[in-house]
């Protein structure tokens, strides 16, 4: 992991507040993590402990790729969990994880392809930097 320079947080942030216009009202919570489950960026209510979702989000998305490499069933990419009262929407890149809290009535169809292309978009920054 390197550090991330301040002007290239500043353009992740920017890009996570873009992701929450977009999908807003259905998206409560957005964190990007690093696949160790160090947070990168959020945007969340005060109350919402993000490090805590970021690092269960991670937690389990180790847990999928070890399931689907044991069912042989390729690279993890895409994870929805349901709720009663909501819903969690996991999406990797390559060492970034994405997770959007989402409410149950969310379009999860459109926040998935947002989320893709923000991460996209946080890559090539990271790249660049």
């Amino acid at each position: 992991m390197v550090a991330i320079p301040p002007s290239t947080r500043e353009k992740i942030e920017a890009l996570l507040q873009r992701f929450v216009d977009a999908t807003a009202p259905d998206v409560e919570a957005v964190t990007l993590s690093y696949k160790d489950g160090i947070p990168i960026a959020w945007k969340s209510p005060a109350e919402l402990d993000v490090r805590l979702l970021a690092a269960l989000g991670v937690a389990l998305r180790g847990a999928i790729e070890r399931l689907f490499q044991r069912l042989e069933g390729g690279e993890f990419k895409i994870g929805v969990l349901r709720g009663d009262k909501k819903d969690v929407v996991l999406v990797t890149g390559g060492e970034l994880t994405m997770i959007a809290l989402t409410k149950k009535e969310a379009n999860v169809g459109l926040i998935m392809l947002e989320i893709r292309d923000t991460l996209n978009q946080v890559e090539e920054l990271l790249g660049k930097a």
